[in-house]
């Protein structure tokens, strides 16, 4: 029985799928072809039905030196990380986090064109949505998913060592320093790292006709795992490439830029969550604070 030696934990709309598309090129790494497993968000963790059905994502790992899967709704979680240590308490962890305003902006997009968000963009303005939406003080709502909040509960179960903490900033400027660290926390061979893609992966945007775009969608959610093990890994692997070069030039457009009013609203909500996340990393996350 093969279990992951190492997670990419999130954070949701912050390069998780970067990381996940150019760390799995590496030779001596093993990533399975279904990103998003969410294993540790389920209520079958550690079931023997579950844990089978987990394990069987790394049956293919044939000497690699580090295997492990992306699921970026893991950081968050506030199970999670109480799940993870209880079946693989030595495995290292990678979180990468973006701007509070601009990932949470980027998420309102991904929620709205998937007609989640619980109020009515048909009417009123953006500022308006957002004024609505931060009404909601529950932990659930996305708006007030707090970086150290989490980092500091995944510190009540692992050692600092197992945790990397990378900034969106590193990988849009220097992607290649970027993944030359992750090879050293991940214990493989730097001068084996392929030159990072420039792709842009999973972009998002704003839907040119909701109907379709959901319909697409719901089916790419519901049947992806399932997709996974019917198809050979390459086979699979070219289908999800084919269905996001549709999606990005058929389905979606540009969404309008950040409202300087929730720019400022939302860097007001994680400002101290911000100072916190700023002083454990040493990072200099000013810039994050500027309305």
């Amino acid at each position: 029985m093969t279990l992951p030696n190492f997670l990419i934990i999130g954070a949701p709309k912050a390069g998780t799928t970067s990381l996940y598309h150019n760390l799995k090129v590496h030779p001596q790494v093993f990533m399975p072809s279904l990103k998003e497993v969410n294993y540790f968000n389920e209520a079958t963790v550690g079931t023997e039905e579950g844990v089978s059905s987990y394990t069987s994502l790394f049956t293919d790992v044939s000497g690699e030196t580090a295997y492990g899967e992306a699921s970026t709704n893991y950081l968050f979680h506030p199970e999670s990380p109480e799940r993870i240590r209880e079946l693989v308490p030595n495995v290292k962890l990678i979180a990468i986090l973006r701007n509070p305003a601009e990932r949470i902006y980027s998420e309102y997009w991904m929620r709205r064109r998937r007609d989640v968000l619980g109020i009515d963009t048909e009417k009123g303005s953006i500022s308006n949505h957002f004024s609505r939406l931060i009404e909601d003080r529950s932990e659930d709502n996305f708006i007030y998913h707090f970086y150290w909040k989490s980092v500091e509960r995944y510190l009540q179960y692992f050692d600092r060592s197992q945790i990397k903490i990378c900034l969106f900033e590193d990988l849009k400027h220097n992607p290649q320093g970027l993944y030359l660290e992750l090879c050293d926390f991940l214990g493989v061979d730097r001068s084996q790292l392929p030159a990072p893609s420039e792709k842009v992966y999973n972009k998002g945007g704003d839907a040119k006709n909701s109907s379709l775009f959901n319909v697409f969608e719901n089916i790419r959610y519901r049947y992806a795992k399932e997709l996974s093990r019917v198809f050979p890994t390459k086979v699979y692997e070219k289908l999800r490439y084919w269905y996001a070069m549709f999606r990005e030039r058929f389905m979606l457009s540009d969404y309008s830029p950040l409202p300087g009013d929730v720019r400022t609203l939302l860097t007001n909500i994680h400002r101290e969550d911000i100072l916190q996340l700023q002083e454990f990393t040493g990072r200099d996350l000013s810039h994050w604070l500027k309305e």
